[in-house]
C-alpha cells in the first residue's frame, strides 16, 4: 500500500498489513502523505503487522497522533518507538494531542543511521516530555506549541532543536545532551528558557534561516564542549547568559546579542 493522501484512522478504525505471496507487507508513506491516527485506539488495535512487515516513512511522510485534543488510546507512541517502522530523513512523528507523549525509558527512532535525522514534533499547547527513566530521541525535537522538558531522567535529543516557541527546562529536569555529530539549535522564533546548562559534547549550530534567544540563571549556557565547535550562521540573542568554548572555537557568520560583560569567551573566536 502507498499513500501519498491522507489515511484517517478514526476510533475503532483498523489497519493490517499482511504478507502476500512471497512477499513482506509493506506500506509506504510518500513525502506529503500522512497517517493520521485519531487517537481512539489501544496501538495493538489500530496497527496490525504480519511477521517482518513494516511502515517506510518518506522524507516529508508524516504520521499524527490526535486531533489536538485528549486521546484515549495508549501506546501510540509505539509508531515512532517500536521496530516495526523505517524513518527516512526529515520523516516526521507528530503529536498533536492534549495527552502527554510517553517518553519516560523511550527511545524514538530507535537503530538508525546518524545521517538519518527524522523529526518528532509537537503540535499541542501545553505539553510536556519527561520522566523518571531516560529518554532518547535520535533526531531532531521540533516543537511548534510551548514544551516544557520535565522529570529527573537524562534527555538526549541527538540531532538538535527546532521550533517558533519556548522550551522551558527547570532546574529539577535531568541531564540535557545534544549528542549528534552536527547538531543544531534553529527555528523562526526559538526561545528556550532554561535553569540548567545543555550539553554540546560534539558542538553546535545555528543555521542561517534561524533566531534563537536563550534566558537562563545558569550563567554559562553550554556544558561539555571539549573542543568541538560553536557556528552561528543565523541569529542567536543570549542576553544575560554566557557562551564560553576555551578548548575550541566560535565562529559568528551571523549575529550573535549578548548583554553580559563577558558573554563570550573561547579559545578561538572567528567572526
Amino acid at each position: 500500500a502507498t499513500v501519498s493522501g491522507k489515511l484517517n484512522i478514526q476510533s475503532g478504525g483498523s489497519v493490517s498489513i499482511a504478507n502476500a505471496f512471497m512477499s513482506t507487507g509493506e506500506m509506504t508513506i510518500n513525502g506529503g502523505g500522512v497517517l493520521q491516527s485519531w487517537g481512539g485506539s489501544n496501538y495493538s488495535n489500530e496497527i496490525s503487522y504480519a511477521s517482518g512487515a513494516k511502515i517506510n516513512i518518506s522524507s516529508q511522510g508524516k504520521i499524527i497522533i490526535g486531533t489536538g485534543t485528549a486521546i484515549t488510546g495508549t501506546n501510540l507512541n509505539e509508531y515512532a518507538t517500536g521496530a516495526n517502522n523505517v524513518w527516512s530523513n526529515g520523516a516526521v512523528f507528530a503529536w498533536n494531542s492534549t495527552t502527554p507523549l510517553p517518553t519516560s525509558g523511550l527511545s524514538y527512532f530507535p537503530g538508525i543511521a546518524p545521517s538519518v535525522k527524522p523529526l518528532l514534533v509537537i503540535d499541542n499547547t501545553g505539553a510536556s516530555m519527561g520522566g523518571s527513566g531516560s529518554t532518547v530521541i535520535n533526531g531532531i525535537l521540533s516543537v511548534s506549541s510551548s514544551f516544557s522538558l520535565t522529570g529527573s531522567g537524562s534527555k538526549t535529543i541527538r540531532d538538535g532543536i527546532s521550533g517558533n516557541t519556548t522550551i522551558m527546562i527547570p532546574a529539577s529536569s535531568g541531564p540535557v545532551v545534544i549528542s549528534g555529530t552536527a547538531p543544531i539549535l534553529g527555528g523562526s522564533n526559538l526561545t528556550i528558557i532554561t535553569d540548567k546548562s545543555i550539553s554540546i559534547p560534539n558542538g553546535l549550530r545555528i543555521p542561517a534561516d534561524s533566531s534563537v534567544r536563550i534566558i537562563t540563571t545558569t550563567g554559562s549556557v553550554f556544558s561539555g564542549k571539549t573542543t568541538s565547535d560553536i557556528v552561528i550562521d543565523g541569529v542567536m540573542d543570549i542576553g544575560t547568559a554566557t557562551i564560553d568554548n576555551s578548548s575550541g572555537s566560535v565562529t559568528i557568520n551571523g549575529t550573535l546579542k549578548t548583554a553580559h560583560p563577558n558573554g563570550l569567551e573561547g579559545g578561538t573566536i572567528n567572526t
